[in-house]
């Protein structure tokens, strides 16, 4: 019990008050570093991106398909996207990519790269894009960057 002295008219009186709360607790830098860490942990697991379920056969609507990059250049109009056009074996496709901030075109001629090659085909600044390129991103200190994926396989081969 804690005792309260209050003096009134020369009177001394005790009153009985309630333990007193903490207002600033101390800080332990070990267990505060601890909690940042397993913050920062938590953090990066969060990173993962998580879509709807989804049942066999809509994945096996979709179509993968190993082709050759044959050109490779920057958008007239945008700078974020690449111009593609894709050697798949038994036809060539033009595909946009917004992946310029990531490579440089010269770099990925040759390439052997796996799309979607069965996506109806979409207008993008103007110019036609038929197919999706396959491409994975990570977390390096904070900052997010993008591979696109790549293959030794023989450009017509189908994925999946």
């Amino acid at each position: 019990m804690f005792y309260c002295k209050q003096v009134r008219n020369s009177q001394t009186e005790y009153k009985v008050v309630e333990k007193p709360e903490i207002l600033f607790a101390r800080i332990d830098e070990e267990e505060l570093k601890k909690k940042l860490e397993a913050e920062e942990k938590a953090a990066e697991a969060e990173v993962v991106v998580h879509k709807p379920e989804i049942e066999f056969p809509d994945f096996d609507k979709v179509e993968l398909r190993v082709g050759e990059v044959t050109k490779c250049e920057k958008h007239p109009e945008a700078d974020k996207l690449l111009v593609f056009q894709i050697d798949f074996g038994d036809e060539q496709r033009q595909i946009l990519s917004g992946i310029a901030m990531h490579y440089k075109p010269e770099e990925l001629v040759g390439k052997h790269v796996i799309a979607v090659t069965n996506l109806k085909p979409r207008k993008m600044r103007g110019l036609e894009s038929n197919g999706m390129l396959i491409c994975a991103t990570k977390q390096i200190d904070g900052k997010e960057e993008l591979e696109l994926l790549t293959t030794k396989l023989p450009k017509g081969s189908i994925v999946c």
